[in-house]
């Protein structure tokens, strides 16, 4: 249960809407130090080809003008170059001779990626922009142009085209592919060039570079055509059946394709991945299988205490991920709000078919979750992890209601919660949460909760009986409130909620004496081998 105030039939009509959790993260942007300088400068005078056939080959990497951008899987480094020979390719149509005036509208920059996790160099790249105006370099960014509109072209670290792709206002209109000779003229001449089922049209890119020729003091300087780019270039398609327009291209396309993917291990064609869960790199190679357990204040007297409640209990749901999703808010850097934390604490254990098991007390978006010693004590190890799955549920609940307010959503969600006006809700809270929040978990998360206890203890016990523990306290609205201006929406939500916990119980077939029957087993009449061990390595 939870000390905390009920809330409004406001929040319960919009409630079901709080565990869904998105979570972002921005691009970090530093400027490179001399450590990192020396490590890619020793990377690319080892990989540049300085083949003749490169037009890339007489580029001067300008270190110290780098920066430092961090998306979910790598370190990218986008390092300024000089470019004396004015390397240039065009695709608008730009004659040669008056490619001198439109200089400004072209630049380079070389790409350095780096795995995050190993901090293995994975590969490098040029990007070549082409805009049909001056480009500013502090505005183009790897994947992030701006309202560009133009050209982006993507050459491997050893002078072949990779990829690009074309803007207009800053969305993505068209994406080019690389095409070798042989397959651009067997398209030219099977169909012009044009292939109508993908919408693309298969053309040919110039690349210039300047240079002079003649005597010292009578030379001719200008642009010569150095080769040619064979290029498919394509109607952008984000989904099946839908032209793609992007209006911030990291969300998709937009980037570098190398001719080996490397996961986030820095493994070429590995299998491991960032999880989205908890931002870090697993499987593969990496030796995790899942997410690790996200830490958690316990107390020191329920340490000293109830030892296997964090060493037995707590550490086995940590390794849950359903469970970690409902933590995952109180893990921010040390000292930083919100927190959780979990004690003990002296409570009435209860008669008849009702025995309290532990109680929430919010402080902001802050959590104190105190289990009741006698349950401890005296209750099975199942219930036990139960209360702490429950009591974990408030303070989640509590979390995101309390960092919502009108016309913003709470952290982390949906922007269907606009529409909820929290201060309202917060204004018209009655006595206690609890009828919100068990209304929340018997339609949103009771199966997630069955779950959890099911990871736990296997097949100690059968679906059902996950399933009444799950339920158990799920019916309770919290005291009646006095003041008779709050009864109405106390009742009205009570009855919302016994609506819900009788669904649940119908759904599932859970009989008042089979659920009765269960709870005295794990609650009073409890054999030593259900209850939670006293003492843990």
């Amino acid at each position: 249960m939870t000390k905390s105030k009920n809330l409004s039939i406001l929040m319960y009509s919009l409630g079901l809407l709080l565990l869904i959790v998105i979570s972002c993260r921005k691009d970090i942007v530093t400027h490179l130090i001399a450590n990192q300088e020396a490590k890619l400068s020793s990377w690319y005078q080892s990989h540049v080809n300085l083949a003749q056939d490169n037009p890339f080959n007489k580029l001067v990497p300008d270190w110290g003008n780098s920066v430092l951008t961090e998306d979910a899987s790598n370190r990218i480094y986008e390092i300024p170059v000089q470019n004396p020979e004015r390397l240039t390719i065009v695709s608008d149509g730009t004659p040669v001779d008056d490619l001198a005036k439109v200089e400004k509208n072209h630049l380079i920059k070389l790409l350095i990626f780096e795995n995050k996790i190993s901090g293995k160099i994975l590969y490098g790249a040029y990007m070549l922009v082409e805009g049909t105006s001056a480009l500013k370099e502090s505005d183009i960014r790897y994947k992030k142009l701006g309202d560009l509109t133009g050209t982006v072209f993507f050459y491997h670290i050893n002078g072949k085209m990779a990829n690009g792709w074309t803007y207009e206002n800053g969305r993505i209109k068209k994406q080019l592919t690389v095409l070798s000779k042989e397959s651009f003229e067997a398209a030219k001449s099977s169909a012009n060039g044009k292939t109508m089922e993908y919408q693309c049209i298969n053309t040919l890119t110039p690349v210039y570079v300047w240079g002079c020729t003649g005597v010292e003091g009578h030379e001719e300087c200008r642009y010569h055509f150095n080769r040619w780019e064979y290029v498919s270039n394509c109607r952008f398609v984000e989904n099946e059946g839908m032209e793609g327009e992007l209006d911030h291209p990291d969300q998709g396309g937009g980037g570098y394709t190398p001719t080996i993917i490397f996961d986030c291990a820095g493994v070429a064609n590995g299998s491991a991945y960032i999880s989205s869960f908890c931002n870090k790199c697993i499987m593969g190679t990496t030796g995790f299988s899942g997410c690790p357990p996200i830490s958690v204040k316990v107390s020191d007297s329920l340490k000293n205490n109830f030892p296997c409640l964090e060493k037995l209990v707590m550490n086995k749901l940590r390794t849950d991920t359903a469970f970690n999703k409902l933590l995952e808010p109180f893990s921010p850097p040390a000292g930083e709000v919100p927190d959780i934390v979990y004690t003990y604490s002296s409570q009435n254990y209860g008669t008849g078919n009702y025995y309290q098991l532990g109680e929430t007390e919010h402080n902001g978006w802050s959590s104190i979750v105190s289990f009741n010693s006698l349950a401890l004590s005296n209750s099975s190890e199942l219930f036990i992890a139960m209360a702490v799955i429950h009591e974990t549920a408030h303070a989640y609940s509590n979390y995101y209601v309390r960092t919502g307010s009108y016309g913003r959503p709470a952290v982390g969600l949906t922007w269907a919660m606009n529409i909820v006006d929290y201060e309202k809700a917060k204004r018209e809270q009655a006595q206690n949460s609890n009828a919100f929040d068990h209304s929340l978990f018997l339609e949103t998360y009771f199966d997630n909760m069955v779950s959890i206890l099911a990871t736990y203890f296997g097949n100690s016990f059968t679906m059902d009986q996950y399933r009444m523990a799950a339920i158990y306290g799920l019916d309770n609205p919290g005291p009646t409130p006095t003041d008779p201006n709050e009864l109405a929406a106390y009742n009205t939500v009570n009855a919302a909620l016994q609506g819900s916990y009788t669904r649940i119980r119908n759904k599932y077939n859970l009989s008042t004496s089979s659920i009765n029957s269960f709870n005295s087993a794990n609650l009073i009449s409890v054999s030593t081998p259900l209850k939670m061990p006293t003492s843990c390595p």
